[in-house]
């Protein structure tokens, strides 16, 4: 299982890379197909597959989030930006 500090780093990098996520997109994109880079987008989509996995609650918990509004907003932050990333990912998949 990823532990809450890794999946809010990845979240933050995606999120605030230089270009944002098609900054990361593009940086990714010509080594999209080797081995490391598919198992990584794979445990990344596990982790991020909807606003309840466990990537958007890992995150919540490292920033020891409490009221109720904030958890909601940040969890589908991290949804969007995610679910972002990774169809980006599948986009190239499709080319």
């Amino acid at each position: 299982m990823a532990s809450n500090v890794s999946t809010h780093d990845l979240y933050y990098f995606v999120k605030n890379y230089k270009d944002g996520v098609a900054g990361v997109l593009g940086a990714i994109r010509p080594d999209i197909d080797h081995g490391l880079v598919k198992e990584a987008v794979a445990k990344i989509r596990h982790h991020f597959k909807t606003i309840d996995s466990s990537g958007s609650a890992q995150v919540v918990r490292f920033l020891e989030l409490d009221d109720a509004d904030d958890i909601a907003a940040v969890r589908r932050d991290v949804y969007e930006i995610m679910a972002t990333f990774l169809a980006g990912v599948d986009s190239f998949n499709r080319q």
